[in-house]
C-alpha cells in the first residue's frame, strides 16, 4: 500500500498515483490509501482498525511518503565580467570591460522521507530521505520521485523480497 502523508488531497492523489504507476511497472500490486481510507482519513483512526483495512487489501507492506520540511534559501548569483574588443586602434588596445551585475534568487528546497513498513510486524523495513531543489511542478517532481524510489527499492533488493513473500 502506498500512503502519501499530507492533508492536501490533490497532492496525495498525485503522489499515490505516481507511486502506484511506478510500482506496477515492476509487477507490484498496489493499493492506495486514498482508495482504502478516503480523502478524509485522519490520524484519529485506531491502529487495529487501520491495519485491518490494510491487511484486507492483501498488502504486505506500507510505503509512506511525507514532506518533512520545506525551506526557502536566498543565494547570490555572481555577475559576469567579460571583455569585448573596443574599436579602432587605441580603443581596441584597452579592451573595455563589459559587466553584468549579480543578483539574489530564492531557492525552494523540499525534504521528503519515505518509509516502508511490514504490515504483519509493524517494523520499519526500509527508509530513504531525499531533497529536491526548485521543482517546476508537483506532477513532474512526483513522477521523478516515484521512479527514483522504485529504482532504489530494486537496487536494495526490497521489492524482490516483497514480491516473493
Amino acid at each position: 500500500m502506498v500512503m502519501a502523508l499530507t492533508h492536501d488531497t490533490r497532492a496525495k492523489a498525485i503522489v499515490e498515483n505516481d507511486m502506484e504507476a511506478a510500482l506496477s511497472k515492476r509487477s507490484v500490486i498496489v493499493s492506495k490509501s486514498l482508495d482504502v481510507f478516503g480523502p478524509n482519513f485522519s490520524k484519529d483512526i485506531l491502529k487495529e482498525e487501520m491495519l485491518m483495512k490494510v491487511k484486507h487489501t492483501g498488502a504486505d507492506a506500507i510505503l509512506t511518503v511525507s514532506l518533512i520540511n520545506r525551506e526557502n534559501r536566498t543565494r547570490y548569483v555572481p555577475g559576469y565580467a567579460g571583455f569585448v574588443p573596443g574599436f579602432w586602434g587605441y580603443y581596441s588596445y584597452w579592451y573595455p570591460t563589459v559587466y553584468s551585475p549579480g543578483y539574489y534568487t530564492q531557492d525552494r528546497i523540499y525534504y521528503i522521507e519515505s518509509n516502508l513498513y511490514d504490515v504483519v510486524t509493524d517494523d520499519l523495513i526500509w527508509t530513504a530521505e531525499s531533497e529536491t531543489y526548485n521543482p517546476s511542478s508537483l506532477t513532474g517532481f512526483s513522477k521523478d520521485l516515484a521512479s527514483i524510489l522504485v529504482e532504489k527499492l530494486m537496487k536494495d533488493k526490497i521489492l524482490h523480497s516483497l514480491k516473493n513473500k
